[in-house]
Parts: C-alpha cells; sequence; structure tokens
C-alpha cells in the first residue's frame, strides 16, 4: 500500500479517526490520573472534534440537518459537565429533560417565533420523546457501543447520501471511549445524538430503508437489551448480536427492493 492511498484513506475517514484519537486520548488520560468523572467526557470530546472534522467549523446559523451536529455536541458536553461534579440520580434526570428537549428545539430548526414553532412542534415532540427514551436505556457500554456500530452500518446499508455515514461512524469511533470512561455524563451526550443521527436521514429523505435504519439502534437497544437482561453470562450477546444484525440486513435489502 502506497503512501498516497493510505493518506487518502486517511482523508477520507478523517472525522471518525479524529474522534477516536480524541475520545481515546481524553478518557485514557483522565482513566490514568483517577479521575472517572472526567475520563466520562471522552465521548463528549470525541463528538465535538469528529462532527467538526466531517461538517467543517459552522460559524454561520445552520440550516441543513448535518450542520447541526456539530452544534448540539458542544451544548451536550456543555450539559454533561455538572454531572462531573454532581453525578447523582435528580441532576442527571434534571439534565437529561433539558437534553431531550434542547435536542428536539434543535433538530426542529431552533424556533424562535410563535408561528415557526407551531409549524416545528412534530418534529420538536418526536425528537424530544425519542433522545428521552434513548436516554433511559442508554446505561451499559457495549450496549450503547453495538448500537452506535449498528447504525453507523445500517446507514451504509440505506445508501442515503450527505455525510451521514461519516457522522454516524464519528458516533460509533467516540463510542469506544466508552470502554474507558463509561458514566452519566458520556450517557447523557450518547443518547440525544444517537437520536438525531438516527432520525436525521428519515427527516431527510424518508425512504423506507431510512425508517429501517432509525429502528436498528432502536432494536439493539431497546428489544435486545431487554432480552439480554434476563440472560447470564455470554448468552447475553445471543441475543444483543441479532438484534443488531437482522435490522442491518433488513435496511440492506430495503435499500434495494424500494430505492
Amino acid at each position: 500500500m502506497s503512501v498516497d492511498s493510505i493518506l487518502a484513506a486517511f482523508d477520507a475517514f478523517r472525522g471518525p479517526l479524529i474522534a477516536l484519537a480524541a475520545g481515546l486520548a481524553w478518557a485514557g488520560l483522565m482513566a490514568a490520573l483517577r479521575r472517572p468523572g472526567l475520563a466520562s467526557l471522552g465521548l463528549p470530546v470525541a463528538l465535538i472534534a469528529g462532527a467538526i472534522a466531517v461538517m467543517g467549523p459552522v460559524t454561520a446559523s445552520p440550516r441543513q440537518l448535518p450542520e447541526r451536529v456539530p452544534g448540539l455536541a458542544l451544548a451536550l458536553l456543555l450539559l454533561a459537565l455538572p454531572l462531573v461534579l454532581a453525578p447523582k440520580r435528580p441532576v442527571m434526570a434534571a439534565l437529561g429533560a433539558v437534553a431531550a428537549l434542547f435536542t428536539g428545539w434543535w433538530v426542529a430548526g431552533a424556533p424562535l417565533h410563535g408561528a415557526d414553532a407551531v409549524r416545528a412542534a412534530p418534529v420538536f415532540v418526536t425528537m424530544a420523546l425519542l433522545a428521552g427514551l434513548l436516554l433511559l436505556e442508554a446505561r451499559d457500554r457495549w450496549r450503547c457501543l453495538l448500537a452506535a456500530v449498528a447504525l453507523a452500518a445500517a446507514l451504509w446499508a440505506s445508501g442515503v447520501v450527505g455525510p451521514w455515514l461519516m457522522l454516524g461512524l464519528v458516533l460509533a469511533a467516540a463510542a469506544v471511549a466508552l470502554a474507558v470512561g463509561p458514566g452519566p455524563a458520556a450517557w447523557l451526550a450518547f443518547a440525544p445524538m444517537l437520536a438525531l443521527l438516527a432520525a436525521g436521514p428519515v427527516l431527510a429523505r424518508g425512504a423506507p430503508a431510512d425508517w429501517m435504519a432509525l429502528a436498528t439502534p432502536l432494536c439493539a437497544l431497546l428489544i435486545g437489551g431487554r432480552l439480554a437482561a434476563g440472560a447470564k453470562g455470554g448468552r447475553a450477546w445471543a441475543w444483543l448480536i441479532p438484534s443488531a444484525v437482522l435490522p442491518v440486513a433488513l435496511t440492506w435489502g430495503l435499500a434495494r427492493l424500494a430505492p
């Protein structure tokens, strides 16, 4: 493999690779310093680094939905900071509610006026509920990593255009930091971003394959997670892996049957 091909591959996957390096570097350093709260910020740090690498610095008001990803990543990092100091259930519940509502508002176009808010209400409510549901379920590092990888695979299988696949890979790369730095701050950043990246192609295109891609991480976290919770030892993965693989296969099939 030539140097040019290596550089080309790095350039193509610049965002996910930067997210992976940033997340592991931050989480690994904080874990080595025995700061588990700060280590859990590895995921939101990775999300910001990877999203900016994919989308570039968004200096104007974002108009396209993918352009809202860096802004959401920054907001989630800021919301996660108090959990480093006070990782308690009431604080997590309050900040989780704020994160879910902000996600709905931000994805709906950040409406500031009455007429705009009314038009954006369906998206706002749907996204806020989706983010809130995922916040309730995103508590296990390996299930979250599986859900992120499954979403990236489903986005590839759906053939969605635009930066969605690279952003999905950024989330999957950032989720690797959960292996070193799990915790409330990580869950708070992971779930709303998963909601945006899963629902984004549905809002942008709405093809059958996009709907199946949206269902993929939900199956991994909700269905597979519930079934795996009753299993013991390695048998849990006997539920988790099919719950992620089967929706990806269905996404691939729908993309070819109903492009």
